[in-house]
């Protein structure tokens, strides 16, 4: 074997360092550096793939992994991160087939068969036992593939973990459960690790089997839950806003129930949190209601999500629960997520009731809480004739302070109803006046561009706004919003 150049050795110890804190370009760098000094140096290439797909440039990762696999084929690690990066662009027959290299990689036994795997043989009147797998989301993610073998005349045997059984229950396709620790004594024909099956069926995006409901809980669990929300007459919504802390991207996919504190603010509809671990003084501060004696395992969760009008969940067990069951959730997903999020879209393939909220920058939710917020006001605005009439009474009243020269009680009174509405065009367009007229110039272009995303031909917006990048000597946005502005008057 060739020694490492010892710096090469540091520059990519660090740069792994620093990809797992999610500062993603520092890392890129070092492991760059790394292989200025060691071409050939494998961890270092296939880290440098990871980097680069954490930066949103997946075709140059897939070339990386590509370039280790040349050199050594057998590398398990540059197969998997392959995979991960095909499945996240949403190409799933080469995805897949990369897919099976989880097991080689060293975090992730394969099950010991005892019996032939299955690829594809003819199932009818055979008995084939599928070993779960990987997290709580994975398991409840594919199960719906045992309704493809269960369509072909076979018997299914699915060994899983205990908390997951009472959740499963009712889920026809399983003709027997078995506890994963437990012995299965039935006798079996073949047998398969769960996430092997979509390889099998050849799944892409357009043919993925039941996107729409395939759980159901218990009459008299949802009885329960039915009645302890009774008289509860404002949207019901339930929250979850942290995963797994020992999951490897946790880091990614979570946040803090702070950054939830306008959504929290509307008094139309009451907040659940649908986690076991709460800071009950942090609850209390933002009026969100503790179920989390309640809600003691999958089952008991599932009957609570069933009686919610509305889930708001980062990428958690919760989001899978809640898509196979066929509620409405809204997922907070990171900018580069998990694979079966892909890259972009608001909805998700494997569940239609997802709706999804991609981060526009690497580790701030900011916008996405926005986005939320808004979502949420027009939920609350629709068939609400008072509170519309409320809206634009207060709509006149600012503009009338505006008019009148009260810019302070103005601006108070257009940010409010900006938090209620921001896909108001006139208001973002009202507001960003103001901010022009206070020579507020980076605050103009602000909600002078707020107003064009939400009416594109606003061309009052597009003039002003031309005005306020000038004063920020932004002559390049100045010139583009000048030539819209005569190219619309030619």
């Amino acid at each position: 074997a060739l020694e490492i150049n010892a710096d090469a050795k540091s520059f990519n110890n660090l740069g792994f360092i620093l990809l797992k804190q999610g500062r993603y370009e520092e890392a890129e760098k070092n492991f760059k550096a790394a292989l200025i000094l060691d071409k050939n140096y494998l961890d270092a290439k296939t880290n440098y793939g990871a980097s680069l797909l954490e930066l949103g440039k997946i075709d140059e990762a897939i070339k990386e992994y590509d370039e280790v696999l040349k050199i050594n084929s057998e590398n398990a690690t540059a197969h998997f991160n392959k995979a991960v990066a095909l499945l996240l662009s949403g190409n799933f027959d080469e995805g897949w087939k990369e897919y099976e290299w989880r097991f080689k990689k060293g975090n992730l036994k394969k099950p010991d068969f005892v019996k032939p795997e299955w690829n594809g043989e003819n199932l009818n009147g055979k008995t084939i036992l599928v070993h779960d797998e990987q997290g709580i989301g994975d398991s409840i993610q594919f199960i719906r593939f045992l309704k493809l073998l269960k369509e072909q005349n076979a018997k299914v045997i699915f060994k899983c973990r205990k908390e997951l059984v009472n959740l499963y229950k009712n889920f026809e396709a399983v003709d027997e459960f078995v506890e994963l620790t437990n012995y299965v004594e039935s006798n079996f024909d073949f047998e398969i690790s769960l996430l092997s099956l979509p390889k099998i069926f050849k799944t892409n995006i357009s043919n993925i089997p039941s996107p729409d409901k395939y759980l159901t809980v218990d009459k008299s669990i949802l009885e329960k839950w039915k009645n302890k929300f009774a008289g509860v007459e404002k949207l019901k919504i339930g929250l979850v806003w942290k995963g797994n802390p020992e999951h490897e991207y946790d880091f990614k996919r979570s946040c803090k129930l702070e950054d939830f504190k306008n959504i929290l603010k509307n008094e139309n509809a009451v907040f659940y949190s649908l986690q076991k671990e709460n800071d009950k003084e942090e609850l209390l501060k933002y009026g969100v209601i503790d179920l989390s004696n309640e809600v003691s395992n999958l089952e008991e969760t599932a009957g609570c999500i069933t009686n919610m009008d509305l889930v708001i969940t980062v990428d958690t067990a919760a989001a899978h629960i809640a898509g196979a069951l066929g509620k409405e959730t809204w997922a907070l997903i990171s900018k580069i997520p998990d694979w079966r999020w892909l890259l972009e879209g608001d909805g998700s393939p494997w569940y239609s009731s997802l709706k999804l909220f991609r981060q526009k920058e690497t580790g701030n939710w900011n916008s996405v809480f926005e986005e939320i917020n808004n979502e949420l006001n027009k939920i609350v605005y629709e068939n609400n004739d008072e509170l519309i009439k409320e809206f634009l009474n207060k709509k006149i009243l600012a503009f009338q302070f505006h008019v009148n020269g009260e810019t302070e009680k103005a601006e108070k009174l257009y940010l409010e109803l900006l938090n209620n509405l921001i896909d108001d065009a006139e208001l973002n367009f009202w507001l960003a006046s103001l901010y022009l007229s206070q020579k507020n110039y980076k605050n103009a272009v602000k909600f002078f561009e707020q107003a064009l995303l939400v009416k594109t031909d606003y061309f009052e917006a597009v003039e002003f706004s031309a005005i306020a990048y000038e004063q920020l000597e932004d002559y390049k946005n100045a010139v583009r919003n000048y030539e819209k502005v005569l190219s619309r008057k030619k």
